[in-house]
């Protein structure tokens, strides 16, 4: 009795384990594979993405969306949209009340971004309904344009591949799992498998198109798989369109980014020393005063309460009149007085600052 009620807890630890795995299989779409196109778990375009899924426009939770997977999803959300949550759903309901106004405030969303989420998206709920079946089904994209994909049964259920419909731009090939020697084949909407104890690695390929400039272009290029997996086992790849520089384009553009940076460099040493200039300023004098400076003359030193009538060209050379050697004037002030004829108000003084800059 002892052997069988081990044997069953063993069985039981087991498959919990296999379950892990496989879900955790299903959330590197939507974290690394995301990764790999340059958009961030926590981006706006994914978080958007997020509440397209799960929440309405007035900030409730679309409650059909909830189930196996939601914990992975919520595992991306920033702490500050999820707040405090005792349980997924109640983080996803927390989501869609605190981000509702971050995305009805958005006027400039990356719509194409948002779309390379939303198959990723997609893709991870396909990986999530086959997991639950104890199917394995996973893609990793290697480089721009090539992706792989790997599809495993569940023991004791196997899985009938009911084809590979691809875009003009695509193939996917793989090694027939049922041949009795190694051999290479190409997949397409013929192509029949039935998986039970053996399991099923393509690879799929984009070719890209030239433009004038010698520049690689590749379009978008979709692959699905169809299975028997209930209820809708089509399991989607999706590359989005992107491009490759010609050599000589990709040589030109590293160096004028190395020409770039040896500026940037320099204009960062230049502004570094002309704040340690100006941290080093300081007064150089007390405040002087220049007398007389109206229609009648031109100002001499001297003190106003003792300005003569008529002032007579006056030697602006003098020391009182300029700032000292090595400094500067930082502040000048005018002060007027009433006249009788004409009447109004003339400049009588000009008060000046000198600073000067310390070694």
């Amino acid at each position: 009795m002892r052997f069988y009620v081990l044997f069953f807890a063993l069985t039981l630890v087991s498959s919990h384990a296999l379950a892990q795995t496989i879900f955790d299989n299903c959330k590197t779409i939507i974290t690394g594979g995301l990764r790999g196109y340059s958009i961030a778990a926590d981006s706006s375009s994914a978080l958007n993405t997020i509440f397209d899924n799960y929440c309405d426009s007035s900030g409730s939770v679309k409650t059909d969306k909830l189930g196996i997977g939601t914990d992975i999803v919520v595992s991306s959300i920033p702490i500050k949209f999820a707040g405090a949550f005792g349980s997924s759903s109640q983080a996803i309901s927390n989501f869609c009340i605190n981000y509702q106004t971050v995305y009805n405030s958005q006027s400039n969303k990356n719509s194409y971004q948002e779309r390379i989420v939303q198959r990723a998206y997609d893709s991870f709920d396909m990986c999530i309904v086959m997991a639950q079946s104890g199917v394995v089904a996973e893609h990793t994209v290697e480089s721009i344009s090539r992706v792989n994909f790997y599809l495993a049964p569940a023991f004791g259920h196997p899985v009938t591949v009911r084809g590979v419909s691809a875009t003009s731009n695509m193939v996917c090939k793989g090694q027939d799992p049922d041949a009795a020697a190694p051999v290479e084949i190409t997949f397409n909407g013929s192509s029949r498998l039935v998986l039970s104890d053996k399991t099923l690695g393509m690879v799929c390929t984009r070719q890209p198109t030239k433009d004038a400039a010698d520049n690689s272009i590749f379009e978008e290029a979709i692959a699905t798989v169809l299975t028997d997996v209930p209820p809708n086992g089509n399991y989607t790849i999706f590359m989005p369109r992107d491009t490759t520089l010609a050599e000589n384009q990709a040589s030109s553009l590293s160096n004028k980014m190395k020409t770039l940076n040896e500026q940037y460099k320099a204009l960062t040493e230049k502004f570094a020393n002309i704040s340690l200039q100006l941290s080093k300023i300081q007064d150089a004098s007390v405040d002087d005063v220049i007398n007389g400076t109206n229609s009648i003359g031109s100002g001499i030193p001297g003190n106003r309460n003792r300005m003569p009538p008529y002032l007579m060209d006056p030697d602006l050379d003098q020391p009182q009149v300029k700032c000292p050697p090595g400094s500067f004037v930082s502040a000048i002030q005018a002060f007027k007085i009433p006249v009788p004829s004409p009447k109004g108000l003339v400049i009588s003084d000009l008060r000046y600052t000198c600073r000067s800059v310390t070694k």
